[in-house]
């Protein structure tokens, strides 16, 4: 894409990505809405490459087009995390969409190595953190935010226990 001035390139990224976000919003409606939406988010950020918004807008297009989440997913929506967060990093969803990618990626480690899946289940808790406290109460998005703080939390601690001592306990508890 070629526009003319600095100001007309902004002005169209920003109707892209408001368009991506009105089909994100309505991806109900129709299913490949998100594949259009992450189209959308890439043409604006072609075109005004340093709004982190238009990042964070493009990984959750792509994470809602994914039915089931791939390692290839996680990937290319972690780039897009730490694209939106090396622009901006008081941005609450930037660090919401990496939290979100590190629980994803602790679920891919979790029954390869459990030290790597508390790692990432850690780092996320500290990236949800951030997007917590960096979100507004108003902020549309902090529901998500707290919802996987919270299921990092609990993947954490089920992540500490050994599953043997729980299928001792639960042999017991039989007998």
């Amino acid at each position: 894409l070629d526009a003319p001035g600095p100001e007309l390139r902004k002005q169209m990224a920003t109707s892209f990505a408001a368009a991506g976000r009105l089909l994100v919003e309505n991806s109900h409606v129709k299913r490949d809405f998100e594949e259009n939406a992450m189209d959308l988010y890439s043409k604006a950020i072609t075109l005004h490459p340093d709004q982190a918004k238009y990042y964070v807008g493009r990984g959750n297009a792509r994470v809602i087009a994914s039915r089931h989440v791939t390692q290839e997913t996680v990937d290319a929506t972690r780039n897009d995390a730490k694209a939106a967060i090396e622009k901006d990093d008081n941005l609450s969803g930037g660090h919401g969409l990496l939290g979100y990618v590190l629980l994803s990626q602790s679920r891919f480690d979790r029954n390869k190595d459990r030290n790597l899946c508390r790692e990432n289940l850690v780092a996320a808790l500290k990236e949800l953190d951030r997007a917590v406290t960096a979100s507004q109460k108003d902020d549309e998005d902090l529901p998500s935010f707290l919802i996987n703080r919270s299921h990092s939390y609990t993947e954490l601690a089920n992540s500490i226990i050994d599953p043997t001592l729980l299928e001792k306990k639960r042999l017991l508890n039989q007998a």
